[in-house]
């Protein structure tokens, strides 16, 4: 009866990789037209401001590469992580500085980096994806006129990331379903369902840990803990 059991997870596994495989390389493609609209448009006459946004586009096609390279690795067994020695704020900011300038209903994103070390050694790709997918979903899910933290601190042996928002929570009941492949608990927000799953992944992919402390219709915490 086990063995039974496991061979049906084993197969909803596969059939979960296959998917998930096909949807990003569905996706890598509307990047890359998306890239060459950029393109297009970077070689033309534009004022200051067009500019600009045209320069965020940019930044945001280089998130979605990097993204999407992250599902397409969460889709295969036995992930490979590239560690480097990376200056945090050189990961955050920018990250920071792109969410900041396409979120809606006057949210602002506020970064308080209390942390004593200024490099971490980590997979740079799946630190970024993990923290762009927390704020993401802190700013899809906050009210307007409302805040979104990130707070950067020391935690031992550990760097500590939290990101914080005071939106509409998450029963407590459902904590632990929120990591499992396409869990959506509000139908109303728009998503797949696999954010915080890839999001977890790559956490555990990088020795850290994740965990969520929520009040519904109050706030939502997500900490990230990542070894030095």
């Amino acid at each position: 009866m086990l063995n039974h059991l496991v061979a049906i997870e084993d197969t909803e596994l596969q059939k979960t990789q296959k998917f998930i495989y096909a949807w990003g390389h569905d996706i890598g493609n509307l990047i890359s037209s998306l890239r060459g609209s950029h393109g297009a448009l970077n070689d033309s006459e534009l004022s200051s401001e067009a500019a600009s946004w045209v320069d965020t586009i940019g930044m945001i096609c280089h998130q979605l590469e990097e993204v999407n390279m992250n599902i397409r690795m969460f889709s295969q067994t036995g992930r490979s992580s590239y560690f480097g020695k990376y200056r945090i704020s050189e990961i955050v900011e920018p990250i920071v500085g792109i969410y900041q300038k396409i979120a809606e209903k006057d949210i602002s994103i506020v970064l308080n980096n209390k942390c004593t070390l200024d490099y971490i050694e980590t997979d740079k790709l799946k630190l970024t994806h993990i923290l762009s997918n927390l704020i993401v979903n802190a700013v899809k899910f906050s009210p307007p006129n409302s805040d979104v933290a990130i707070n950067i601190s020391d935690a031992g042996p550990h760097i500590k990331f939290e990101v914080t928002d005071n939106g509409i929570g998450i029963p407590l009941d459902k904590f632990d379903d929120i990591f499992r492949p396409y869990v959506r608990l509000n139908k109303d927000y728009r998503g797949t369902g696999l954010g915080l799953a890839i999001c977890k992944q790559n956490v555990d992919d990088l020795r850290g840990s994740i965990s969520v402390y929520s009040i519904q219709n109050q706030q939502t915490t997500f900490t990230v803990l990542l070894p030095i």
